[in-house]
């Protein structure tokens, strides 16, 4: 019989809700569901806007003494078995790994980025994929004004220098888990704690309904996430007007710069981010989902729910991205930065609906074998255990 475990999990959401906050609620649920019992540590970067709420953010990076404060008390009262760390900064930091070593506590990272070699986390940096922080080299983030904010970019080198010179996240972690073969191998320091378990996108729905969403064709192009530089959004703006007549729904956040992009374009409709509970329906709707990252992408849970709902990807042949799509099998790749590129890939699923079905139902089955729940859950145990013997064991 399975071991239940006290299971503590700790993150810093970001200001607005992301794949990552999605990917840490699945977490939680999954677990539950399998009877562990689970506690979260929270704390939230929505309620940072003042200056000064901004300062105290950097400070607390480094140390935060409130943070402390509370991980102690969970560890003393709810004495978990485990703690998983996800997202630290600003308002926990490093600074609470110690304690939980101390306690020999097992301690476990899910990396859903490259904040650990890179300070925005993204490899990125003014419209091109940067790896100039890589290797203890931090300060470039300021020199290039990484973030387009002087003072976050100084700030967000400043705490990655800390962390590193600290050791904070390389001592203390037990095992790192990374989402994609391409992010172990470049975050991997040889230690054999690195290892790949791709987050989990199981469908929500009745899974007999696959067969039935493959008809109809889909009635245009789909995109979920933020309407960002990083996320490709000039790259969708060139490829919608090279192909007028083929229309294109986006359900994400976007601001003033990206509406601007897509001005003058009837083929493109701006849905504005979209409840999680919709976004099944938009999938279906659509004839082939399309992610056009310019940057290392983790593992995007659109990607992995888009092919759940049998719906083939034209996607960025970018860092472990690769590794999801598998190129003329459950979509197709293109070069990241080609519109043309992009827009053949389009304009061939568009107009064979039969090739759109053929990759869709691998895609699909695809997602069942690597990205279901259960698979998840076992490999996410496997890795509780590793890291439980590696503590256990001194």
């Amino acid at each position: 019989m399975e071991q239940l475990l006290k299971i503590l999990l700790v993150h810093n959401r970001y200001g607005v809700y992301s794949g990552e906050e999605a990917a840490v609620d699945r977490l939680e649920a999954l677990l539950s569901r399998h009877g562990h019992e689970v506690r979260r540590y929270e704390r939230d970067s929505a309620a940072l806007g003042s200056w000064p709420s901004v300062a105290r953010a950097f400070f607390s990076s480094l140390y935060s003494p409130r943070a402390r404060r509370d991980i102690v008390r969970l560890l003393d009262g709810f004495r978990p078995d485990i703690v998983h760390v996800h997202n630290l900064y600003p308002l926990i930091s490093p600074a609470i790994l110690p304690l939980i070593k101390e306690r020999e506590t097992p301690l476990v990272m899910t990396v859903h980025n490259f904040r650990l070699i890179c300070p925005t986390g993204l490899f990125y940096s003014h419209g091109e994929v940067c790896e100039r922080c890589d290797g203890g080299r931090e300060y470039w983030c300021a020199l290039r004004n990484c973030t387009g904010s002087r003072g976050k970019s100084l700030a967000y080198a400043l705490r990655n220098a800390w962390a590193r010179m600290q050791g904070s996240y390389f001592r203390h972690i037990d095992r790192f888990i990374c989402l994609t073969a391409f992010q172990r191998q470049r975050l991997d320091d040889g230690s054999g704690r690195f290892v790949v378990l791709r987050n989990s996108a199981d469908d929500v729905e009745d899974a007999d309904a696959g067969e039935i969403r493959l008809q109809g064709g889909g009635d245009y192009v789909g995109f979920v996430g933020r309407l960002t530089a990083e996320k490709g959004v000039e790259i969708l703006a060139g490829v919608c007007r090279h192909l007028p007549h083929i229309p294109f729904v986006f359900a994400g956040a976007y601001d003033d710069r990206a509406t601007r992009l897509f001005d003058g374009l009837e083929n493109v409709t701006l849905l504005g981010h979209q409840p999680a509970g919709t976004l099944p329906a938009f999938y279906r709707r659509a004839r082939l989902m399309v992610l056009p990252s310019q940057c290392y992408e983790g593992s995007p849970l659109a990607l992995m729910e888009a092919m759940w709902q049998a719906r083939p990807v034209v996607c960025s042949a970018v860092g472990g991205l690769a590794e999801i799509v598998d190129d003329g099998i459950t979509g197709l790749l293109a070069r990241a930065d080609d519109v043309e590129d992009f827009s053949q890939a389009i304009e061939r699923l568009w107009c064979d609906p039969a090739l759109c079905r053929r990759l869709g139902e691998a895609a699909r089955k695809k997602a069942r074998r690597d990205y279901g729940d259960q698979a998840h859950y076992q490999g996410l145990m496997r890795i509780y255990a590793d890291a439980r013997q590696r503590t256990s064991s001194g």
